[in-house]
């Protein structure tokens, strides 16, 4: 029978694919990500049939006190296309929250049995992708956060297409000007801020269930698994090695993700003296 050391032995080398860093999580959150993406793709393709650029012919160039009546217009204009796509982004991030969230229950569930069990098998702590959330918790969870996540990411879409066409007047880059940037702006959305969204939102998801579940199973202990390019606020908090379930690490959260893009996992560990349960 293997001994206790070896069993954790066996779950360290496992950490490297815990969280979204697992095979599972990189799937679901490449999924996620590839959504978003036609979501804003989609609306980029409304707002440009508007052709807001051509405010930048109704409106004196670098006048900025005329941009207090140019954010109004802009934000006027856009409105219509972003309700009416409100509800396909709602339901998109609830789907993809909803499977994150479940996901990683069963892989903290795997991982608090493979520390229980010393000198038993080693078990699987990978997760695998799950097409249809079944947990309730899981469907709960999505339907709170994405209802609110839909309204900070339209206001933000709204603002970042009202700072674009008042930086093109204010600036004096005339019509053609002002629609080359904001196409530019359009495009970054459906990339670079895709991949934001998907990357924090998931990696959330992941960690709301895990925290639940590692406190639903009586676990004492938890810790953080770093990513590959971990900041200093993950090192840091990672440095204080397994802290109590309900203690806030160092830099006040009470789990991952730390800040924005953050790809750290939250774990169950046996505390310093070997300590699994409460």
């Amino acid at each position: 029978m293997a001994s206790l050391s070896d069993t954790l032995a066996a779950v360290s080398a496992l950490n490297a694919a815990m969280g979204i860093q697992s095979p599972s999580g990189k799937v679901l959150l490449r999924r996620f990500e590839v959504s978003l993406g036609v979501y804003f793709d989609d609306l980029a393709t409304r707002v440009r049939a508007i052709e807001l650029e051509n405010l930048a012919g109704r409106f004196p160039a670098n006048d900025e006190t005329t941009l207090p009546a140019v954010r109004e217009e802009v934000g006027r204009l856009v409105q219509g296309p972003i309700t009416e796509m409100s509800e396909d982004l709602y339901l998109l991030l609830a789907l993809w929250l909803a499977r994150g969230y479940e996901t990683a229950s069963n892989v903290a569930d795997r991982r608090v049995d493979e520390l229980a069990l010393a000198g038993s098998e080693e078990a699987d702590a990978t997760g695998s992708v799950v097409d249809e959330p079944r947990l309730p918790e899981a469907t709960s969870y999505a339907a709170r956060r994405s209802a609110k996540l839909v309204v900070g990411i339209n206001t933000t879409t709204r603002g970042i297409i009202q700072d674009t066409i008042a930086t093109g007047i204010k600036d004096g880059l005339g019509v053609p000007g002002t629609a080359r940037l904001l196409r530019n702006r359009l495009s970054d959305m459906s990339i670079t801020r895709s991949r934001l969204i998907a990357l924090t939102e998931m990696n959330d998801a992941m960690s709301v269930s895990s925290f639940e579940r590692i406190r639903s199973r009586g676990v004492a202990f938890k810790t953080t698994v770093l990513s590959d390019r971990p900041c200093p606020i993950c090192i840091k908090n990672n440095g204080q090695g397994p802290v109590p379930v309900d203690q806030l690490f160092a830099s006040g959260h009470d789990r991952t993700p730390f800040h924005p893009g953050c790809l750290c996992a939250l774990v169950a560990s046996r505390g310093p003296k070997g300590k699994l349960f409460s």
